[in-house]
C-alpha cells in the first residue's frame, strides 16, 4: 500500500523537477576570454564522418562565415549558461590587430537553439580573417559586449590593452 504511494510521489517529484524552466537572465558576466587560432580539423568529430554535417555537441559556435572553420576564435566563458540569455541576444566584438590597424567590429547573433554550455566560440573566419595561414597575426586588443534584444548591455569584458 505504501510502496505504490511512494513510487507515485517520487515520480511526480522527478517530473516536476525535470520540467522546471530556467529564467532568462538580465546580466551575464564574461569570466574569461580565451583567444586562439583554430583549424577546421579541430572541429571535426567522429559523428561528422557518418553524417556529413558538423557536430558541435555541447558547444555554441558562431562564425563570421559559417561555411569556413579555419580562423581566429575567441572563447567566451560566462557565469551562466548561454541558453539563459534572451532570444535576440547579440555578442558584439571589437578588436585591433597589426594587420588591420583600424578597429574592426563584428556582431555575432546567437541562434535560437543553444546548448547548456557556459562557453561561446566566436570565430573570425572567411573574409573577416584572411590571416588563417599566418599564425603570427593575432588581435592585439579586443572588447566583447553581450547585447540584449532591446540593445541593453548584459555584460562586457575587454583585454588589458583595450583601454591603453
Amino acid at each position: 500500500m505504501i510502496r505504490p504511494l511512494l513510487i507515485g510521489l517520487l515520480t511526480s517529484l522527478l517530473v516536476a523537477c525535470s520540467t522546471t524552466s530556467q529564467r532568462e537572465v538580465s546580466t551575464a558576466v564574461i569570466k574569461e576570454i580565451l583567444p586562439r587560432n583554430m583549424t577546421e580539423e579541430q572541429f571535426v568529430r567522429i559523428q561528422e564522418y557518418r553524417t556529413g554535417t558538423e557536430y558541435t555537441g555541447n558547444r555554441l559556435i558562431v562564425r563570421t562565415d559559417p561555411k569556413e572553420r579555419d580562423g581566429f576564435y575567441f572563447v567566451l566563458i560566462l557565469d551562466t549558461k548561454v541558453r539563459r540569455l534572451p532570444q535576440g541576444t547579440v555578442i558584439q566584438g571589437e578588436f585591433y590587430s597589426k594587420a588591420a590597424p583600424r578597429k574592426q567590429r563584428f556582431d555575432f547573433p546567437l541562434p535560437a537553439d543553444r546548448p547548456k554550455s557556459k562557453s561561446i566560440f566566436l570565430g573570425l573566419t572567411g573574409e573577416a580573417w584572411p590571416y588563417s595561414a599566418d599564425k603570427d597575426v593575432v588581435p592585439s586588443a579586443w572588447r566583447f559586449q553581450i547585447i540584449g534584444p532591446n540593445r541593453e548591455i548584459f555584460g562586457e569584458k575587454a583585454s588589458y590593452l583595450w583601454d591603453q
